[in-house]
This record gives structure tokens, C-alpha cells and sequence, in this order.
């Protein structure tokens, strides 16, 4: 079975297989490595594909962010991201008392026939 034709994304981990179909999660390198998840069916053909990453790889002056996932089940998979900003002066030092924390909390539900689900909190 070929994985896949993106020669940038590779294999990292079967999640779970049903009688119906399989789930891969991928990696694709950046600053960081970045998540994907895939559905199959028994022939190889992609059923459905969800990348599971937001924001930017690297920190920046006055931004901060951190993603995590959670594997909860067979069929859902949790995605916290947590963002840290502050506006910052000519010299890129933080300004006191401009700080914003935004946190998204999203679930990835894999449906009885294969297709992802995305549900936020």
C-alpha cells in the first residue's frame, strides 16, 4: 500500500484500524514537526486528511505559542492550542500590561465511515 504522494509528509503512527478503514497519523517537517491524520480504506485510497496544527512554527518578539493533542480514542482526537501575544516597542521588548492569552480547544471526531470531523469548544 502507498502511503502517500507527498513526499514531505511521512508516516509516524497507526492510530487505529475498524473493519472499515485505517487512520495514519503523518508528520511533515517545519521549524517544529507538524501533525496530519489520515483515513483509509482497505485499497489505499484516502477516505479523508485533516491537518491538525495552527498558528506559526517559531516564537517571534511578543508571541508565544504551544499546541498539544490528545488521542482520546479510536475516533477522537483533542487539539489544544494556546497563544500568548504582547505588543512590543522599537527595540521588540515586551509592553507591560498589553498581554493577550487566546486558547482554542478543538475535537477531531472520526465518523463510522472514515470522514474527520472538526468540532470546537
Amino acid at each position: 500500500m502507498k502511503f502517500n504522494d507527498n513526499e514531505l509528509e511521512y508516516p509516524y503512527k497507526k492510530i487505529a484500524t475498524n473493519e472499515k478503514f485505517k487512520i495514519v497519523m503523518f508528520l511533515a517537517p517545519a521549524d517544529v514537526l507538524l501533525p496530519i491524520v489520515k483515513t483509509y480504506d482497505f485499497n489505499g485510497k484516502i477516505i479523508d486528511s485533516e491537518t491538525l496544527f495552527w498558528g506559526y512554527c517559531g516564537g517571534e518578539p511578543g508571541y508565544y505559542h504551544t499546541e498539544h493533542l490528545q488521542i482520546n480514542s479510536s475516533s477522537l482526537i483533542t487539539h489544544i492550542d494556546s497563544t500568548w501575544t504582547h505588543e512590543v516597542d522599537a527595540d521588540y521588548n515586551e509592553i507591560k500590561g498589553t498581554e493577550k492569552f487566546d486558547l482554542k480547544v478543538i475535537d477531531f471526531v472520526i465518523n463510522s465511515d472514515g470522514t474527520i470531523q472538526k468540532k470546537e469548544k
